[in-house]
C-alpha cells in the first residue's frame, strides 16, 4: 500500500503522534478475559469472593481487584508461557532424536496438551480484542484477530485534535479537558428549572385494559433471565469491567445478588450507587477526525444495569405498534428505517414527473445530536402522555436520570461528570 502525502499534509500530527513517547502512564480499567474461564481455579476464585455479604456494585468491584492479583500470580502471562513450552518441547524433540529414554514421550505429550490448551486462551485472548464476529470456530485464527485488533486500535487512536480556536492540542491533559467540556455542554441542560411552552401536543391511543394488565404485572426471575440471555456475549463492558458472557457463564453464582438488585430497581427502589455508571467512548465518524464533534459517542454501561433497561423493552414491545404511529419506521419491530429511503424517492420521483402550474416543495431538517439534547422532562412528560402505569414511567425515569458520565480517552477514563439531559 503506497501512502498519500496530501495525508499528512492535511493532517500533521497524524503520523508524527505515533512516536511521541507518553510521559504519564495511563490507568486502564479492569477487563473481564473469557481466556480465564479455561483455567480450573476461576469458578473456586469468583465463588469464594461470592460468600461476601456485601452489595452487588462493590461485590462486583472487589472480584475485580481480586481477579487482577489472581492474573498476575496464577494465570500468568500467556505470550511467556508459551515461549516456555515451545522451548522445552523442542529441547525434548532434541534428547529423543538422539536416542533419550522413550519415557520422555509421555513428558511431551503432557507438554503438548498445555501448549495447545494456552494457544486456545491466546486465540480466545485476541478473538476478545478484536470484537470480530466473522470468524466463531475452525481453526486459531490469531494472526486475523491481531490484525482487527491493531487497526481498531489506530483508527480510535486520538493523538491530537483542534480546539475551539482552530489550535492543535497534543497534551493529554489538555485534550482531556476538551472532550469533558464539549460533552459536558452536550448533555447538560443550561435552561434547567425555565418554564418551557408546549406549543403543540400529540394525542397517543388509549391503552386496552390488557394491555395496562401487561405493563403493570410484576417482573419476575424469568424475565431477568431471557434478558440476560439475549445480549451478546462479548460486547464492551462498563465501567465495573464484566461482560454478559461473565454473567451468563456463572449464573448460578450469581444469580441471587443480580435477580435481587434487578427486582428491587424494577420495583421502584432507587438505583444502587455506581450501577448506572458510564463510559462514553469515542467513534470517529470521519478516517482522521480533528475536531471534537467528528467522533460519535457510544455508551458503555454495565451489565446488571442493561439487565433493567432490557427487561422494560421487553415488556414495551408488546404495546409500541399500538403506541406508536404507523408512519414512525423505526424502533418498533417489524419496521425499518430504510423504508424512509425508499418513501423519499417515491417523493422526488413524483416530483420530478409532476407537470402543471404548481410546483412541489421538499425541506430537509437536520437535528444534529437530538437524542443527546432530549430533556428529562419532556421525556416524562411524554411517557405520561403515552398513558403508560405511573410506577412504571417513574422507574424508566430512575433508568434515565441516575447516570455518571466518564469521556474514555485512548481507553482511559475521565474526571465523571453527572448530565441533565439526553
Amino acid at each position: 500500500m503506497t501512502s498519500n502525502p496530501s495525508l499528512f499534509r492535511s493532517f500533521p500530527f497524524t503520523y508524527f503522534d505515533r512516536r511521541v513517547p507518553r510521559n504519564d502512564k495511563s490507568i486502564k480499567p479492569f477487563r473481564f478475559q473469557a481466556a480465564w474461564v479455561s483455567h480450573k481455579q476461576l469458578e473456586k476464585v469468583v465463588e469464594e469472593n461470592w460468600r461476601s455479604y456485601s452489595p452487588l456494585v462493590p461485590k462486583l468491584s472487589q472480584l475485580a481487584s481480586t481477579l487482577s492479583t489472581w492474573n498476575k500470580e496464577v494465570f500468568g502471562n500467556l505470550f511467556r508461557r508459551k515461549r516456555k513450552l515451545w522451548a522445552r518441547i523442542e529441547g525434548l524433540q532434541r534428547r529423543l532424536a538422539t536416542g533419550a529414554p522413550r519415557y520422555l514421550l509421555k513428558l511431551e505429550r503432557k507438554l503438548r496438551s498445555e501448549l495447545d490448551q494456552t494457544l486456545d486462551q491466546i486465540a480466545m485472548l485476541w478473538f476478545q480484542k478484536a470484537r470480530e464476529d466473522q470468524i466463531r470456530d475452525g481453526d486459531r485464527n490469531t494472526k486475523y484477530f491481531h490484525t482487527a485488533t491493531i487497526i481498531r486500535r489506530r483508527f480510535n487512536q486520538i493523538n491530537a485534535i483542534k480546539d475551539g480556536d482552530g489550535m492543535w492540542c497534543t497534551d493529554s491533559s489538555k485534550i482531556k479537558q476538551l472532550l469533558v467540556a464539549h460533552f459536558r455542554t452536550l448533555f447538560c441542560d443550561d435552561t434547567s428549572g425555565q418554564p418551557v411552552l408546549r406549543t403543540h401536543t400529540v394525542a397517543f391511543l388509549n391503552l386496552a385494559q390488557p394491555f395496562i394488565q401487561t405493563l403493570e404485572e410484576p417482573f419476575t426471575k424469568n424475565d431477568i433471565l431471557f434478558a440476560l440471555k439475549g445480549m451478546q456475549q462479548f460486547k464492551a463492558p462498563g465501567p465495573d469491567g464484566f461482560h454478559a458472557f461473565f454473567f451468563q457463564r456463572y449464573w448460578h453464582i450469581v444469580e441471587e445478588d443480580v435477580c435481587q438488585v434487578v427486582l428491587q430497581v424494577l420495583s421502584g427502589h432507587p438505583m444502587p450507587c455506581g450501577l448506572n455508571d458510564t463510559f462514553i467512548t469515542l467513534i470517529p465518524k470521519v478516517p482522521n477526525p480533528n475536531q471534537v464533534t467528528q467522533f460519535r459517542p457510544i455508551g458503555l454501561c454495565n451489565v446488571v444495569y442493561k439487565v433493567i433497561t432490557k427487561c422494560i423493552v421487553n415488556k414495551l414491545k408488546r404495546v409500541l405498534p399500538v403506541l406508536i404511529s404507523p408512519f414512525q419506521s423505526s424502533f418498533v419491530p417489524g419496521r425499518q428505517i430504510t423504508d424512509n429511503v425508499i418513501v423519499m424517492q417515491e417523493v422526488l420521483h413524483s416530483m420530478r414527473r409532476k407537470t402543471g402550474c404548481k410546483g412541489w416543495m421538499t425541506i430537509k431538517l437536520d437535528l444534529e445530536k437530538a437524542y443527546e439534547r432530549l430533556r428529562w422532562d419532556f421525556i416524562h412528560e411524554t411517557l405520561l402522555k403515552m398513558n403508560l402505569p405511573g410506577p412504571l414511567v417513574e422507574v424508566i425515569m430512575n433508568c434515565v436520570s441516575s447516570c455518571t458520565l466518564n469521556i474514555l480517552w485512548n481507553g482511559e477514563p475521565s474526571e465523571q461528570f453527572k448530565p441533565t439531559r439526553g
